[in-house]
């Protein structure tokens, strides 16, 4: 009879599977709803619904049955919602679907289109809206039936609100989204001196809501009008300065249109960049401690505004601020930062898996760069040239958002880092007791003392976190166990060379090991290479480290080799049989080129042996 822990183990995987299942069956349901919403089908099919049920033994009949009542339900808020468009002139990646959805049940579709197309598209019955991006809020200001009174002030639109007898009324977002930003952020206008960086349509909309607040001087800077940055020592005096332009925005992450060195009166900094969430400019005036608006906040509000357009609700006190908590929940990076051992890694897996976030082990990057260990680049090439090489990863890496990011424990040792890490994320320091660090598999501390590195570099750790995160609990590691082809026949196949214990046999002794060791693991089989691979990707984010017994795809498999080079997870091989006194083309593997040791010959006990190696 199994133990139950290990039955536990089971259901829990299954639990797993059927989540997983879910969350892929709602994603069908969701295309279903707009294929009925699109060709005026009925919610309800009485005929399919039968047809499921009839494939349910008795046992899983009230499953399904509540399953197919809440996808009615789910299908119903769909259909019944409305749908509503973003216009732009190309392809575009934008964050306006993902903020829509928390504000409606409504479909919100990204719909880049020509010119000429243009106004078919405004006259399309299956669009109940759009939001309008560059380069069309000019001509859409032309082609709307009526306008709201701030479109006349601004000559642009950028919200259309098809109306019952359809006909199309436009609206301008962004002036109530740039007021909403400067309200929030406390930042005080009337009688203030102004610079607004640009003079496109972004910096006229900043100018007119600037202007109704009261500021006394609006000054507007460009390259080449008369007002430009040759001559910025004119406007040195500004208490606010506003950036309305591209500079800085994403795949130019730290460019700045200006240093704020010199504006000695500066009150305030606002950016209507909204990716990445906060730019260069930005953080420079966070570090003078002056007051921020970002482009972020802003696009929620103005997307706020349309929803209450669209839906013809009311937005109440709070709805923004909730909305901008939910956006950056999704966008912000969790940039954990720590002493060496303090759990960046086993902490940063924890996180990405209940949060549902891709991690970035910047180590583990530097791995599959280089080809090295961190530990033994330093050696051969220099600390200093590390760091260059570690800082070129995070400029790659942090520019994207939505991930959880743990660091190299050196990471602090450059000071350009610390804005790398917070452009789009929050910053956590690790924390762990003294006793319990450990510099495994780290960067060499050749003759430091391990407390008094935690005492220089803490300050530096308080200074750049924006929270800790105490880890000082015995946490269990967690291992990937891999077998290859044929080892599903152990007990059956050549019993003479691979004994009579049969596969459970194998998974009941491997269970068995890391209860002992306190560890977590999990034990997976497969016969076919693309397989193992995808199983080898997966454990990126999961694992601490895989054990792999590769059987005959370990002489053949370059695929399952470069996983494991792409992974760079600490792995062991495993054989049972001694390879070694086996036919020579057995006696060594391309896979356990990436081993950080090879076993073989111990049977099952090689599992154990491997196990242990890995948890140091």
């Amino acid at each position: 009879m199994k133990d139950i822990k290990n039955i536990r183990r089971e259901i829990d995987k299954v639990d797993d599977k059927i989540s997983s299942l879910l969350a892929e069956r709602r994603e069908l349901v969701t295309e279903i709803s707009r294929y009925k919403k699109s060709q005026g089908l009925e919610i309800f099919d009485n005929e399919r619904e039968m047809e499921i049920l009839k494939k349910a033994n008795v046992y899983d009949g009230a499953v399904f049955r509540a399953i197919l009542d809440a996808s009615k339900d789910y299908q119903a808020g769909i259909i019944n919602a409305g749908t509503f468009g973003l216009i732009s002139g190309k392809e575009i990646k934008s964050l306006s679907p993902l903020i829509h959805s928390f504000w409606g049940d409504y479909e919100y579709r990204l719909c880049p289109v020509s010119e000429d197309e243009l106004p078919s598209l405004l006259k399309n019955l299956a669009y109940d809206g759009f939001n309008i991006t560059m380069p069309y809020k000019k001509r859409v200001f032309t082609l709307c039936d009526q306008l709201s009174p701030e479109c006349y002030a601004l000559g642009n639109v950028n919200t259309v609100k098809r109306e019952i007898d359809g006909s199309l009324t436009g609206y301008n977002t962004d002036y109530f989204g740039f007021q909403y930003i400067i309200e929030k952020n406390n930042i005080d206008v009337p009688g203030k001196k102004v610079a607004i960086l640009g003079k496109g349509g972004a910096a006229y909309t900043c100018k007119a809501v600037l202007t109704d607040m009261g500021a006394s001087n609006i000054e507007l800077i460009s390259r080449n009008g008369e007002s430009n940055y040759q001559n910025l020592d004119k406007f040195k005096d500004a208490e606010i300065i506003v950036n309305a332009t591209p500079v800085g925005m994403y795949p130019n992450n730290g460019d700045k249109p200006i240093s704020l060195e010199g504006f000695n009166s500066l009150e305030a900094v606002v950016d209507v960049i909204y990716n990445p969430y906060k730019t260069a400019l930005i953080l420079e005036a966070e570090d003078r401690e002056l007051k921020t608006a970002t482009g972020l906040e802003m696009l929620v509000a103005q997307a706020g505004k349309a929803a209450e357009i669209f839906c013809k609700g009311n937005l109440e006190e709070g709805d923004i601020e909730d909305v901008i908590d939910k956006v950056l929940a999704k966008l912000l990076n969790r940039c954990l930062i720590g002493m060496p051992g303090s759990g960046k890694s086993f902490m940063g897996r924890r996180i990405a898996n209940v949060q549902g976030l891709k991690l970035m082990d910047t180590d583990r990057i530097f791995i599959s760069r280089h080809g090295m260990v961190p530990k033994d680049y330093i050696e051969e090439y220099g600390i200093e040239r590390f760091k260059v090489m570690e800082n070129q990863i995070l400029k790659d890496v942090t520019k994207n958002q939505g991930q959880v990011i743990a660091t190299g424990e050196g990471v602090i040792d450059l000071p350009e880092n610390k804005n790398l890490l917070r452009q789009n994320g929050v910053v956590i320091h690790i924390t762990r007791d003294l006793e319990k660090l450990s510099n495994h598999h780290r960067p060499p501390l050749k003759g430091t003392n391990m407390e008094k590195l935690l005492d220089k570099r803490n300050p530096i750790y308080e200074a750049w976190s924006d929270f800790d995160i105490s880890n000082n609990v015995d946490f269990r590691k967690s291992f990937l166990v891999i077998n290859g082809p044929n080892l599903n026949l152990l007990g059956t196949r050549e019993p003479d060379i691979y004994g009579a214990e049969t596969y459970a046999d194998l998974e009941n002794y491997v269970n068995g090991v890391a209860d002992d060791m306190n560890i977590s693991i999990e034990i997976y089989q497969s016969n076919h290479e693309g397989e193992i691979v995808d199983k080898i990707q997966e454990a990126a984010e999961m694992y601490d480290g895989i054990v792999i017994n590769p059987a005959g795809y370990g002489y053949t498999s370059v695929a399952i080799l470069d996983a494991l080079k792409a992974v760079a997870l600490p792995c062991c091989e495993v054989h049972l049989t001694n390879i070694e006194e086996r036919e020579e083309f057995r006696r060594k593997t391309l896979t356990g080129s990436m081993a950080v040791k090879v076993i073989s010959g111990m049977g099952f006990e090689g599992y154990r042996l491997a196990l242990e190696t890995l948890n140091g």
